[in-house]
């Protein structure tokens, strides 16, 4: 009799444990929803007898797909125990991903492909200032550069890593003296901050900038050119235009050394135009992505 009464018993205990494991999967074959209510009320049991908080509307939470009492509630998960929500303060669904923003949607996206790559055009100012300047007299200590280039991306989403590499025309004017450099900055990612909601992104660069050719031309006397090497560090904010398109707005600092110009050796001009040359420059760029 009593082993038959312990049968009986554990019989019964296997099934409630099964029936209170069952519940939990039942409510929470979960789904997403956003909270559509100004102020939704959270309760503790399905009759809703006990209000113990409520939820902010936005709010997005997870939630189970089966309703209870008629319809009314549906499960949530509050500090990992079950409680229920009302129905009607939530949207589910097809329209909870219609919430989604475009940038949202192109955060999805871009999370599913290995790499990107970006190809633009800029233009700017460089406000640039001389160091050993034996032109000081006629140049002043600094000049206002303007121009423009290209300017290429690459950025690997599997381990963060993004380069970049440009090709920029600048030139200065004072008086009868024209400076132009060409230049081809190339630089790595180091630090990247992305925005959730807006699609708005902070990165800064830094790396080697290469002066192929330099030129100094002094009215119609004489022309002159040369070669420089440097370096740079630059932070770009950019905000998403459309699905493709982006602009970025640069602050860059750039210090670079002129090489292999000398003048004409005369009275008039110093033996050698070697200084070097260093300032900020704000950049802005359409850059589309591919």
């Amino acid at each position: 009799m009593k082993y038959f009464i312990s049968s009986k018993l554990i019989q019964i205990t296997i099934i409630l444990c099964f029936f209170t494991f069952l519940i939990p999967l039942d409510s929470f074959a979960a789904k997403w929803a956003i909270v559509s209510a100004d102020k939704a009320n959270v309760y503790s049991d399905v009759e809703m007898t006990s209000v113990i908080g409520f939820v902010k509307k936005g709010k997005k939470v997870r939630v189970g797909e089966v309703s209870k009492n008629q319809g009314k509630l549906i499960a949530i998960i509050v500090s990992k125990k079950i409680a229920y929500i009302a129905v009607s303060d939530l949207k589910t669904g097809v329209e909870v991903e219609s919430l989604k923003t475009i940038t949202q949607k192109l955060r999805d996206k871009e999370s599913q492909v290995q790499s990107q790559h970006r190809i633009g055009i800029y233009g700017g100012m460089y406000q640039g200032y001389f160091v050993g300047n034996d032109f000081k007299d006629s140049l002043g200590d600094g000049l206002l550069f303007v121009g423009g280039g290209l300017r290429g991306y690459y950025d690997d989403f599997k381990d963060g890593t993004g380069h970049r590499i440009g090709l920029e025309y600048l030139t200065a004017v004072k008086d009868d003296v024209v400076i132009s450099f060409l230049s081809l900055p190339y630089s790595w990612k180091f630090f990247e901050e992305k925005s959730t909601t807006d699609g708005k992104d902070f990165v800064v660069y830094a790396g080697p900038v290469l002066m192929p050719y330099i030129n100094i031309a002094i009215g119609s006397t004489f022309s002159e050119t040369g070669f420089g090497v440097g370096g740079e560090i630059g932070a770009e904010w950019r905000k998403p235009i459309d699905k493709y398109f982006t602009f970025h707005l640069e602050l860059n600092y750039e210090h670079v050394k002129f090489f292999n110009m000398a003048l004409p050796q005369d009275s008039i001009y110093p033996y050698q135009f070697d200084p070097y040359l260093h300032g900020v420059k704000l950049l802005g760029h359409f850059i589309f992505k591919y």
